[in-house]
């Protein structure tokens, strides 16, 4: 999905399939991305939190996550 700039906001978008989904420079702040599929995901530039905002992912999402920014953790 080309979703690049979206304005998401609030979103419930829990349990969505996302992967490979183009989110770059999209608004995701305050919004629920809880058991969403965001692998091979672009999250260049995504606003995940505003003033006071925050957005929802579950401990396992983690990997994903850092997969999807481009962010290699090393032990």
């Amino acid at each position: 999905s080309n979703l690049r700039g979206s304005a998401l906001s609030g979103s419930d978008l829990s349990d969505s399939d996302l992967r490979d989904s183009d989110l770059s420079v999209s608004d995701l702040s305050g919004s629920d991305l809880s058991d969403s599929n965001l692998s091979g995901s672009n999250l260049m530039h995504v606003k995940f939190y505003g003033k006071g905002g925050y957005t929802k992912i579950k401990k396992s999402q983690i990997d994903d996550l850092f997969k999807a920014l481009g962010i290699i953790v090393k032990e």
